[in-house]
C-alpha cells in the first residue's frame, strides 16, 4: 500500500520547480519607483526634467484650466525660464443628456466629455518626442437655476481638467523616465 504522501511528492517537485523558475525570472527585472532617482547616465531625477517641461497657452476657459493644472503637476508651480521639452495640447469637449424628465424633455443630468491630444517636443530641435489622447468624464445635475447650471458645468470641466493633467504628467513622465 502506499501513503497519501508518496502521490503528492511529484506535484509537490512540480510546484517547487514552478515557484522557483517563476522567482528566477522575476529575480531579472529591473523594477524601480517612477519618480525615484534616475539611471546613472542620466542627469537629475525626473521631477528635475518635468520641472523642465513649457506648456504653450491652450484657448478657451477650459483649455486654460487645463494648462493651470498641466504647470502645476509637471513643474510644481513654476513655468521654467530655460524649458527643454514644449507640450501643446488640443482640447476637445462634448456635452451628452444622461437624464431627460419625460414630460418637458428637459435635462436632469450631463455628462461632460472632455479629449486633450498632447505632444511633446525637444525646445531647442523641434523635434517630437512622444504625443497621445487623454480623456475625461465628469456628470452633473441640471437644474432650473441658469446660474446654478452654469456653475455645474464649470466645476465638472475643472474635474475633467484636473483628471487629465494628471493622466498626461504620468505618460510624459514615462517616457521621460526611459528617455536619455
Amino acid at each position: 500500500m502506499s501513503s497519501p504522501d508518496s502521490k503528492l511528492r511529484p506535484f509537490r517537485a512540480g510546484l517547487f520547480l514552478a515557484a522557483l523558475g517563476l522567482a528566477t525570472s522575476l529575480a531579472a527585472c529591473n523594477v524601480r519607483p517612477m519618480y525615484g532617482s534616475m539611471s546613472a547616465g542620466a542627469s537629475g531625477s525626473l521631477a528635475d526634467r518635468m520641472a523642465l517641461v513649457s506648456v504653450d497657452p491652450i484657448p478657451e476657459r477650459l483649455g486654460q484650466q487645463l494648462r493651470n493644472e498641466l504647470v502645476y503637476v509637471l513643474s510644481n508651480a513654476v513655468d521654467p525660464d530655460n524649458p527643454r521639452y514644449r507640450l501643446t495640447v488640443t482640447v476637445r469637449r462634448s456635452m451628452s443628456r444622461v437624464g431627460i424628465v419625460p414630460i418637458s424633455g428637459t435635462p436632469t443630468a450631463e455628462v461632460l466629455s472632455v479629449t486633450a491630444s498632447y505632444r511633446l517636443f525637444d525646445a531647442s530641435s523641434g523635434r517630437e518626442l512622444t504625443s497621445g489622447d487623454s480623456f475625461a468624464n465628469a456628470s452633473f445635475d441640471y437644474s432650473n437655476q441658469r446660474y446654478a447650471n452654469v456653475r455645474a458645468e464649470r466645476d465638472a470641466e475643472d474635474r475633467a481638467a484636473e483628471t487629465i493633467a494628471h493622466d498626461i504628467r504620468t505618460r510624459v513622465g514615462a517616457y521621460l523616465a526611459t528617455a536619455e
